[in-house]
């Protein structure tokens, strides 16, 4: 199974207890989810295990990928380690799934796409402010006007060190 087929019927796998295990699933345009990611394809590597608790379909799952970021200190691009296992609980209303141990998904329908499930692990797991390791990132101290004024000023003397000296 190679990414074309990812969407399925959860219900029917959840009964079969299913086991996708190690299929690639190719994501286009995932600028569209942030622009901190370039807009190049990302394939992403999954094992998926379908499993039935309380009448609800779960999935178990296993995400891998080398997601190719911008920088926000130098915009130059590096590959952020994404890896990620969770287990989900796919339910109509998240009200209904309360007691249960494992995050719901909400899934209107018979059919789920992997790779929303896929794009929602990415926006988690994804850095508030995507940086290279910062001994790689050039750090250039950034002109400023006040950095400058702050040399010329000169250190005025406390008007109270004469009082210190006549005790």
């Amino acid at each position: 199974m190679k990414g074309k087929h990812s969407q399925i019927n959860y219900s029917i796998y959840a009964k079969q207890k299913r086991e996708l295990e190690d299929i690639e699933i190719t994501i286009e345009q995932l600028n569209q989810i942030s622009d901190f990611i370039t807009a190049n394809p990302h394939t992403f590597v999954c094992s998926f295990s379908f499993f039935e608790e309380k009448n609800h379909t779960c999935i178990k799952y296993s995400i891998k990928a080398k997601l190719q970021l911008i920088c926000q200190d130098s915009l130059e691009v590096f590959e952020h380690d994404f890896n990620i296992t969770n287990t989900i609980i796919i339910t109509e209303d998240d009200r209904l799934v309360e007691d249960s141990l494992y995050e719901p998904f909400i899934c209107n329908s018979a059919i789920i796409d992997l790779k929303d499930i896929i794009k929602e692990e990415i926006l988690l797991d994804l850095p508030l402010i995507p940086k290279k390791d910062t001994s790689t990132c050039k750090n250039t101290k950034k002109h400023s006007y006040y950095s400058e004024q702050e040399s010329v000023i000169q250190e005025k003397k406390n008007p109270f060190e004469i009082l210190k000296t006549l005790k």
